[in-house]
């Protein structure tokens, strides 16, 4: 795992932050430009051309060689999946304006934040399960 910064944080109503494209860059090796930026466009979240976060998600992470096996609470995608060589993207409530986080999680611990504040997450909430094919 190679820790990758976010470079966009979350800007409502207008764009989303890109922690969760940086957690699954970390866990990963994509680099971080290959995933596309995602908008709030009258509450959905979607790409400038119109797809969802979870189709760019999934199109991107197949040209690498990995899959999106589905999105569990924490204990159970430990149970389900190995993740990526144990790695995990967790999904939370962030400390930050009350939004959502995602941050890189290993043998039940956070082992990276991709804000640059470094503060986690106040819950955890889901974990999304991404292996390699």
């Amino acid at each position: 795992m190679i820790p990758v910064m976010q470079t966009k944080m979350h800007d409502p109503p207008h764009s989303f932050g890109n922690c969760m494209w940086a957690s699954i860059a970390s866990i990963t090796d994509i680099p971080l430009d290959e995933f596309p930026e995602i908008f709030d466009v009258d509450g959905d979240s979607i790409t400038a051309d119109g797809k969802t976060w979870g189709t760019a998600m999934r199109q991107t992470l197949d040209r690498y060689g990995f899959e999106y096996m589905g999105c569990q609470p924490y204990e159970r995608a430990c149970e389900l999946s190995s993740g990526v060589d144990g790695y995990f993207v967790v999904g939370g409530e962030s400390p930050r304006a009350g939004c959502g986080h995602a941050v890189v999680f290993k043998n039940g611990k956070m082992v990276h934040d991709p804000h640059p504040d470094g503060t986690g997450i106040n819950t955890i909430e889901e974990a999304y399960m991404i292996e390699r094919t």
